[in-house]
């Protein structure tokens, strides 16, 4: 799963590079406006994937007190 926001993140972080130069923070309000809205969700997918990759739980444990409540049942029966 880390390997996704990984590479999630990779490819964000570049069209992000790539977009820069060519997002105009000068001009009409609708550009200005386009280019504001478009650097905040980058800025807000590069960090939901970021924050995956830090705080996301491993693909092997299990860490739910539901699921080891779970077990403690099944193992009683």
């Amino acid at each position: 799963m880390k390997k996704r926001y990984g590479f999630c993140f990779i490819s964000a972080f570049v069209m992000l590079m790539w977009s820069l130069p060519r997002l105009t923070f000068e001009g009409t309000r609708e550009e200005v406006l386009f280019s504001g809205a478009w650097m905040l969700l980058a800025f807000c997918v590069l960090a939901g994937n970021l924050s995956g990759i830090l705080y996301g739980k491993s693909g092997r444990r299990e860490t739910s007190k539901a699921a080891s409540a779970a077990k403690v049942r099944q193992k009683g029966v």
